[in-house]
């Protein structure tokens, strides 16, 4: 295990409630991103659900003018509220604050179309690309012959392709 990742007594601590600096949070942090081989991650039991955690990093990443683009066809139902494609107006969807969403239709095979995106699917705006189903990035994966060449000139796309889970599960 790796040594940011040791949780100790004072991991355990009270703490002043506004995070700063909190050894155990910063713990549980590094331990959960060295378990599920990523980068970094961010724990907290505020994020309830998967899309909720999934709408705090849009609406934190997005800003007005950006693009969130589905390469997978549609989003989760329960994401349609946070995009703005149903709702009531003044929710505050993403549409409403600014952010343009496209989906992108598998192809026939349930693959990516990776024609459409060497075509020049994405914009110099896209700032996101969202996958709907673990199931789908397995048949997405085998469906590019080299998923690195695919996705190399976009950066969005390089991280969706060396994610640790297109390749495996």
């Amino acid at each position: 295990m790796c040594a940011r990742c040791v949780i100790s007594s004072p991991a355990c601590a009270g703490s002043t409630g506004y995070g700063h600096e909190d050894e155990g949070r910063l713990a549980l942090d590094a331990l959960f991103a060295e378990l599920v081989s990523a980068p970094a991650a961010l724990v907290r039991p505020q994020f309830f659900s998967g899309t909720h955690t999934i709408a705090c990093a849009l609406y934190g990443t997005l800003r007005p003018g950006d693009e969130l683009l589905a390469l997978a066809g549609h989003p989760y139902d329960t994401l349609e509220e946070v995009i703005g494609l149903r709702g009531r107006p003044g929710d505050g969807s993403l549409a409403e604050l600014g952010v343009t969403y496209r989906e992108l239709p598998l192809t026939a095979a349930g693959g990516l179309d990776w024609a459409a995106i060497e075509a020049g699917v994405l914009k110099p705006n896209t700032r996101h690309v969202t996958l709907r189903q673990r199931e789908r990035v397995r048949t997405i994966a085998e469906s590019a012959p080299s998923c690195s060449t695919q996705c190399g000139a976009h950066p969005a796309l390089a991280r969706l392709c060396h994610a640790p889970d297109a390749h495996d599960s």
